[in-house]
């Protein structure tokens, strides 16, 4: 095996383009939003530099890391990353609105970083196979590897990437397992709103298929301690001061949305249909204690369902609901647009996908958009270790009861990347499709759904209820997942 020395010093180069790029998306300030410009959107600048990293990668990493091999061990990860690159590329800089251009550069953001992953990943592999030489990686599909913790490295690449699209067909596919037969109301694309303004289609968030940050709880370890594809990964979470949290990992975005859906619904009481709209859909979910907000003093959680029903809500209450709904109503054109977009999307939410995780340093530090609650940033580049011990301080080595100290997220158990995949995949499930007939009037990729009010309940109609039928009408699922439940 060669020396990685040259192919290491190119992925600090890599990574300082995306950090660049990064910066140049943050500091935009769309003022003309939903303007087509022939030119390009105020994003084309970031998707360029994206773009540049891709290529840098695609045309000097990837190769460099296969010629220091073993290519055998190298490539399953190499090639992922190409094809990754190629999607990169393809990426449009040029007669898209700044709300499309911001879409381009999230994506173009969690491509990037996910090429950047892949090729750390070759190189540990190469390093480790080379130091205690293992079998090779097995084939794209799964999570994890057997009897327990497994580190990232041993999880097959994947290329398909969450995006919010992508997330919409899920959500589609979970509502329809948890109702069949049901017309998707409007108030799904809160839910989607959500998921989006969680960062759940953000590269720190790659690999998961977790939707609304959902936490790994004791239960969720127990009930899929045998499941393969399911397992944990270390977070950044605050409390308002911050530590080191788990979050859930699931086989694949359909699995992730329909744990995301069934607790939405839980907390909206039983029945998205009953939000009559986003104020409404903010209210169910405080009755419930989904959110707490910062004005106090708040109902106690006992009498809200009362106050809730009889519309005598304190100041703190009303306060609290209205700033949680203005979030959500900020995130809905983004998720209106993921929906138009939706029916062009070829990938699909059921594969198995889990794995390719963002590197602990940027999970631990995932800025520079994610903020705290009171609007500090206390995360961001350099997205590394040394840089989480100094934002978690004490939590790093005496973490709060039940959280995760910085020792045990890189020990070898958590494959010194804080991640803890439960089981290896012992097969397929095969998930039943929603009862739904053909539908043929499928509006072309890209062509806008029928406009409905964002602040209106009932069921979706029109061109949208065909995207959505296009999306779920399937005779059968076939899961590379295991015990899936």
């Amino acid at each position: 095996m060669g020396s990685f020395d040259q192919a290491q010093a190119d992925l600090v180069a890599m990574e300082a383009q995306i950090v660049a790029a990064d910066g140049q998306a943050a500091s935009i300030t769309a003022s003309a939003f939903g303007q087509v410009s022939v030119t390009g959107s105020a994003y084309a600048q970031p998707v360029q530099t994206y773009q540049s990293a891709g290529a840098m990668g695609t045309s000097t990493i990837g190769p460099e890391i296969d010629a220091a091999g073993p290519a055998a061990t190298t490539q399953p990860y190499t090639q992922a990353a190409a094809k990754l690159g190629a999607e990169l590329a393809k990426l449009p800089t040029s007669g898209r609105s700044n709300t499309q251009g911001q879409q381009d550069a999230a994506l173009a953001s969690n491509l990037a970083r996910q090429m950047l992953t892949l090729y750390r990943q070759a190189i540990a592999s190469a390093t480790a196979a080379a130091a205690a030489p293992s079998p090779p990686a097995p084939a794209t599909g799964g999570g994890g590897s057997g009897g327990g913790a497994s580190s990232p490295s041993s999880a097959p690449p994947t290329t398909q990437v969450a995006t919010a699209a992508l997330g919409w067909k899920a959500i589609l596919v979970a509502y329809g397992q948890m109702h069949p037969g049901q017309a998707p109301p409007m108030a799904l694309q809160f839910a989607l709103a959500q998921a989006i303004g969680e960062g759940s289609f953000s590269g720190y968030f790659r690999g998961t298929n977790n939707f609304g940050a959902m936490h790994a709880s004791a239960g969720f370890a127990a009930k899929h301690a045998n499941d393969p594809g399911y397992g944990t990964v270390a977070f950044l979470d605050h409390a308002p001061a911050p530590y080191i949290t788990e979050m859930a990992v699931y086989p694949s975005l359909a699995l992730g949305a329909l744990a995301f859906l069934h607790l939405l619904e839980a907390e909206l009481g039983g029945d998205f249909a009953a939000a009559s709209g986003v104020q409404d859909y903010a209210a169910r979910l405080y009755v419930h204690n989904y959110y707490g907000g910062f004005h106090t003093p708040r109902t106690p959680l006992s009498q809200r369902a009362a106050a809730y029903a009889g519309g005598t809500w304190n100041a703190a209450d009303t306060a609290n609901i209205a700033e949680y709904a203005a979030l959500i109503q900020a995130r809905l054109p983004a998720a209106q647009a993921a929906i138009n977009a939706a029916p062009g999307v070829t990938s699909d939410p059921t594969l198995a996908s889990s794995g390719v995780f963002a590197s602990l340093g940027e999970r631990l530090t995932p800025g520079p958009r994610i903020r705290d609650w009171h609007g500090q940033n206390v995360a961001g580049e350099p997205h590394t270790v040394e840089h989480a011990r100094e934002i978690l301080g004490p939590a790093a080595d005496r973490p709060p009861p039940g959280t995760k100290s910085l020792a045990e997220c890189l020990s070898p158990q958590a494959g010194g990347q804080g991640v803890w995949m439960f089981a290896q995949s012992q097969g397929a499930t095969v998930l039943p499709a929603p009862k739904s007939g053909p539908v043929k009037d499928i509006p072309p990729p890209g062509q806008p759904v029928a406009q409905t009010p964002s602040d209106g309940g009932g069921s979706v109609g029109g061109t949208l209820a065909a995207a959505i039928a296009s999306a779920i009408v399937t005779t059968a699922i076939t899961v590379a997942i295991g015990r899936a439940a």
